[in-house]
């Protein structure tokens, strides 16, 4: 058990569990997950050396838009340069079509989000244009909007931008093309937001575990006095 744990501890000791627990509890930067399904794209599985065209919703719960999108094996045609380990997620422009994907999310709470994502593009290829952009599912309102560009022949690299949410909710986030010329094909992974803010059950653990520590030490130091 804990407190029979705590217990035994010398008086440093579990002052040093108490004042860690604090410290802990007033830590701005304990980092939680807002949910993202398959935001490494590892469903469905795509076989080696190729992709999957516009899977379906239910087998990658993504909605990809139209042909121009899909998921791609490590090793498959769409890759950028450097290594790829895990499959990802493409956009292809051209031909007078872009591609788009997206996902409703939904936030628990309102606060300060980090959205961050690996971005590439297609080995021996042009630059992608593309935005991304977070609406509200009830009213279609923009929360966010940014214009990027993966840049020509560009490894997988790490993009984040600092998100505010103003309400909780659903919110549909949508990666899409914006060029209409030659072809050329951008490559996503590792998709995820993330907060600054502890969950509640971080909170209430850590307090508990403080505010035990604190009674073992004084009914120690009561006992000794």
């Amino acid at each position: 058990m804990i407190a029979t744990s705590l217990a035994n501890l010398p008086h440093s000791a579990l002052a040093r569990v108490f004042l860690v627990s604090l410290g802990i509890l007033a830590a701005p930067a304990l980092l939680h997950a807002q949910t993202i399904l398959n935001g490494g794209f590892e469903t469905p599985v795509a076989p080696a050396g190729n992709f999957v065209e516009q899977p379906s919703q239910a087998s990658s719960s993504w909605l990809f838009g139209n042909f121009r999108t899909g998921i791609s094996a490590a090793n498959g045609p769409w890759a950028p340069l450097g290594t790829v380990t895990s499959q990802f997620a493409y956009l292809q422009n051209g031909g007078g079509t872009t591609g788009i994907f997206s996902q409703s999310i939904n936030f628990s709470s309102a606060g300060d989000f980090t959205l961050s994502y690996l971005e590439g593009s297609r080995a021996f290829h042009s630059d992608v244009s593309y935005d991304v952009t977070l609406t509200k599912d009830s009213n279609s309102s923009v929360t966010f909007l940014v214009s990027e560009n993966s840049g020509a022949n560009q490894p997988f690299t790490l993009v984040s931008y600092s998100v505010t949410i103003p309400t909780a909710g659903a919110y549909t986030l949508t990666f899409a093309g914006v060029d209409t010329g030659s072809d050329r094909a951008a490559a996503f992974d590792n998709i995820a937001f993330t907060s600054a803010v502890p969950e509640p059950a971080t909170y209430a653990i850590m307090f508990g575990v403080a505010a035990l520590g604190l009674a073992v030490w004084r009914r120690k130091r009561n006992g000794q006095a």
